[in-house]
């Protein structure tokens, strides 16, 4: 295919013909968005990226696991280490605080050094702490323990999640994460299940031993398997917006965890929460004025983005509360070992498991996000609806069939969730929306672990304190409470997540041929249609402006003008011009075709990234 062909498809995308000279390209494309630099062992296999895929999702159950040992393991901790109340408290939640603070520096980091050796990091680190927690001498060490495993945790989590869009194109990303999420659940219930037998049956040390012995493995597995892609260039860390965030969903965390015991009007809760919601303002206010901030705050002026984050809140409220208020009863009623209780929560994961693979069909499929996130959220409300016809002899079984539906929607909606998330930013900056996931998933937590209970504990019961009547009272109403919050959350995605309210421009800086820059719109929602693969475009099967309608694969360009077409899924490997100016050419074609079509791509530091908008039914 010659050069003047090339630009004459430009000019005809932008409605003005423009006229090069000749010059002959070769193209190919890439089977992954960027640039990877794959392990000697996997190297030569056609199916690197299906073993890169599994091991990431095993990594990132790495969550899910610790939860479930640290859950059944802290009482005997506690009780041998004599731990005060203050400790004890300190010991249950001082992971999660610290992985709240670690995430969007994490997610950063990721971005800026390459985010293999960052999640090999987090594993090590995983591996590091749950070591030292189970041979702490004292509750110091083991506090100390859990600091590190948290931050681990953290590493390992988000690294994870931006590793998905590095690897896989958009269109893509629903079988991805359908696969993904199947993997996090049976990974979470066999080990979860298996680590809470271990640490109740044998001493409390053994759990969070063989939890280390797990994650090394794993880390060893994804240092086998898992590629490095190149960092996204020299970028000044962005401390302020670092910490202003890490204060803000910290403090958030504390405020929640505080109501419990103080009370939303007490000084100490409502104190916390103000400092959350300053110091939320000063990170929004610090981020919007830099020019390469750690997160994106602009796509909080998105409807379908705060959609997605709310959906997150949402359905991670609803799964704890859920776990908690039934394993509790159920630990009244059976009366029998914790693998006896375990057992019965195991429908939630089997329809996780549904639920993820089959969402990810349906969107392939054709259905848009606003269904999947919507009919998800209906599906957990109506499972805890089921359980307010709860009595004091319900068999199991419907506790099971209302777990299977929790799990099925749980999974259903954060499929959409994730590709919503993932996909609103280029594969460059990943790290900060996978961040934001995270953060959302364990405000929703806490959440469900603190401001329940006393909304629960407030409603009038007739039956004795203490008795079975009165559990079964306490526990319909949670599951009221809870399914009128999820369908209310259901609504308002929605609303959110239509395909008017989808249409979300902002304004960025274009680097222009001449050093100038000027404001040009394009829209943070983009849906790429990449064709890929290893194999050279046909090209005598397709017409010029055909050949470069696929947008998002990593390219190699020789010549100056090869960072400026970086993102248009095309890579040049032969470049041979005349003696003319080939470069002020391209250069001429692509600022005409931005300035016809601005609202269809983003130039962000002589990088092209071709936008579509996510909603169906939406035009331009």
């Amino acid at each position: 295919m010659c050069f003047r062909e090339f630009v004459t498809a430009l000019g005809n995308m932008s409605a003005t013909p423009v006229e090069f000279s000749a010059e002959r390209v070769r193209v190919t494309t890439f089977e992954t968005p960027t640039l990877q630099f794959w392990p000697s062992g996997v190297r030569a296999r056609r199916e690197r990226r299906t073993l890169a895929l599994v091991t990431i999702a095993l990594l990132s159950c790495v969550q899910g696991l610790d939860t479930a040992v640290h859950s059944v393991a802290l009482p005997g901790a506690r009780e041998e280490l004599d731990m005060g109340p203050g400790v004890a408290a300190t010991a249950a939640g001082i992971g999660a605080l610290v992985s709240a603070a670690c995430i969007l520096a994490v997610g950063m980091l990721g971005d800026r050094t390459g985010r293999r050796r960052m999640l090999l990091c987090g594993g090590l680190a995983v591996a590091l702490g749950s070591m030292l927690t189970a041979f702490a001498p004292d509750s110091n060490a083991f506090l100390l323990g859990r600091a590190l495993t948290g931050m681990g945790v953290a590493a390992t989590v988000v690294t994870a999640l931006a590793l998905v869009s590095a690897l896989y194109f958009r269109h893509e990303l629903p079988w991805v994460f359908g696969v993904w999420l199947g993997i996090q659940a049976v990974g979470v219930m066999v080990g979860g299940i298996g680590l809470q037998v271990v640490s109740s049956e044998t001493p409390w040390r053994n759990g969070y031993l063989v939890m280390a012995w797990i994650a090394l493995a794993l880390a060893v597995l994804g240092w086998l398997a898992v590629p490095d892609s190149r960092p996204a260039g020299p970028r000044r860390f962005d401390t302020g917006g670092v910490i202003f965030g890490a204060v803000a969903l910290v403090a958030a965390l504390v405020a929640v965890g505080r109501s419990v015991d103080y009370r939303w009007n007490s000084p100490g809760a409502f104190g916390t929460l103000a400092l959350s919601v300053l110091a939320f303002s000063v990170f929004v206010r610090w981020e919007r004025r830099r020019g390469r901030p750690a997160f994106p705050v602009a796509l909080l002026d998105s409807l379908p983005f705060v959609a997605a984050c709310l959906a997150g809140v949402v359905f991670a409220f609803a799964e704890t509360v859920y776990l908690r208020q039934t394993a509790a009863l159920l630990a009244d009623y059976v009366n029998g070992p914790v693998l006896t209780v375990a057992l019965a929560l195991v429908p939630l994961s089997l329809g996780m498991l549904l639920g993820a693979v089959l969402a990810g069909q349906a969107q392939e499929n054709g259905t848009s996000a606003r269904a999947v996130l919507a009919s998800g959220l209906m599906c957990c409300g109506l499972g805890s609806l089921i359980l307010i016809f709860v009595a004091e002899r319900t068999e199991l079984w419907l506790y099971a069939a209302a777990g299977a539906l929790i799990g099925f929607g749980l999974m259903w909606a954060q499929n959409a969730q994730s590709v919503l998330i993932v996909s609103a930013v280029p594969p460059t900056g990943a790290g900060a929306v996978a961040a934001a996931k995270f953060g959302v998933a364990q405000l929703g937590y806490a959440l469900g672990l603190s401001t329940l209970p006393p909304i629960v504990a407030s409603f009038p019961v007739t039956a004795p304190v203490g008795s079975v009547q009165a559990d079964v009272h306490r526990y319909t109403g949670a599951m009221f409470v809870t399914s009128v919050v999820v369908f209310t959350a259901a609504l308002g995605v929605t609303i959110m997540v239509s395909g008017n309210l989808a249409r979300v421009v902002v304004r960025t800086p274009l680097p222009h041929r001449l050093g100038s820059a000027r404001p040009v719109p394009i829209r943070l929602w983009y849906r790429g249609a990449q064709l890929h693969g290893e194999q050279a475009l046909p090209q005598t099967q397709r017409a010029a402006s055909d050949q470069f309608r696929p947008a998002g694969a990593a390219v190699e360009i020789g010549g100056r003008p090869g960072k400026v077409l970086e993102q248009l899924g095309f890579r040049i490997e032969r470049l041979r011009r005349d003696a003319g100016g080939g470069d002020d050419c391209l250069a001429v074609a692509l600022d005409r075709f931005v300035q016809r079509r601005g609202n269809a791509v983003e130039l962000r530091e002589g990088q092209v990234f071709a936008q579509e908008p996510v909603m169906h039914g939406e035009h331009r």
